[in-house]
């Protein structure tokens, strides 16, 4: 079947949109124009992607699943289109970009930085998200590259580990006590939490090794940002279990300690990653190289404590 690609984009701004009317706006393109293409589409498939009402369109189930091959075909184009456009020595175009909520304000600053000066014709769409979303959006073309821990073993993806990091106990001194001796997990598991949400990597390893041990856990509150997670660890109503990086702000004020988590240790790996099944641009490969050069660098001056550098395989 021949694909319009302007009817895969109208889709796309619709569904995202979640109104003809809204979307019409954002195109500039009559309503009318877009439920005429969006007949036609849905025609040639055979199938409803969109159900409508009084209240707007929402997505079917099978314009769920359409929707992510949409947005793999459209990234593909742009990427093939920006990839032939561009000069090896003066590499352009959008990368999208995704990272971990608690690298992103570290390495955001520094990779634009390079880029301004080695590649100025490269721009960015950066978005913040937790590790297992990032990934699958790789995976589903939705962005172009993730920085991200624990990459798994998504065959859609291809990742290289930069750097390893302890997770601690860290908590207020009334909490945690005012030494930064390690602490023993059985130990730390008895202190009442404030952890990420259940699609959290780190959430989803402090559960597994709860569950192995049989050792119940008091969540106090669930944080969904770094800003509520770090308001209650100031308040001290709660400790969490992160690494030292991850609490860098709170602990350079020394407003709380950081106790590494021994028997077992608990670790993770930061990657970066992108497609195994779509080419890598020009482009993208000068943001991969310019990531990858700002967190080596920031690893080895030890701007970011108490990680240290993976061991690269031949």
């Amino acid at each position: 079947m021949d694909y319009d690609l302007r009817q895969l984009r109208y889709f796309v701004a619709i569904s995202e949109a979640g109104s003809l009317s809204k979307a019409a706006v954002e195109l500039s393109v009559a309503q009318s124009a877009l439920s005429h293409h969006m007949g036609q589409m849905e025609g040639r498939l055979g199938v409803a992607l969109l159900a409508r009402s009084s209240k707007g369109v929402r997505l079917t189930e099978k314009g769920r699943r359409f929707l992510d091959h949409a947005r793999a075909i459209l990234a593909a184009v742009d990427a093939a289109t920006n990839d032939v456009r561009d000069d090896a020595r003066e590499p352009g175009g959008l990368v999208r970009i995704g990272i971990t909520l608690t690298v992103g304000p570290a390495l955001i600053g520094p990779l634009m930085a390079r880029l301004a000066r080695v590649a100025p014709r490269v721009s960015l769409r950066v978005e913040e998200r937790v590790s297992p979303h990032l990934v699958q959006a790789v995976g589903n073309g939705e962005i172009d590259i993730a920085v991200c821990f624990n990459a798994g073993d998504d065959r859609r993806i291809k990742g290289v580990a930069l750097f390893e990091e302890d997770i601690c106990l860290v908590g207020s001194t009334e909490l945690v006590g005012e030494t930064g001796a390690n602490i023993a997990l059985e130990e730390a598991l008895s202190f009442p939490l404030l952890l990420p949400g259940r699609d959290h990597v780190l959430r989803g390893m402090i559960d597994r090794v709860a569950l192995f041990r049989n050792h119940p856990i008091e969540v106090r509150h669930e944080c969904l940002s770094l800003h509520s997670l770090y308001c209650g660890l100031e308040q001290g109503i709660g400790a969490t279990l992160i690494s030292k990086f991850s609490a860098l702000p709170l602990w350079r004020e020394g407003k709380v300690i950081c106790r590494r988590v021994v028997e077992p240790n608990v670790t993770r790996r930061l990657f970066v990653a992108a497609s195994a099944e779509r080419p890598i641009t020009t482009a993208q490969s000068v943001v991969i190289e310019q990531a990858m050069a700002c967190i080596r660098t920031s690893v080895a001056s030890k701007e970011w404590p108490d990680t240290r550098m993976v061991a690269q395989e031949d």
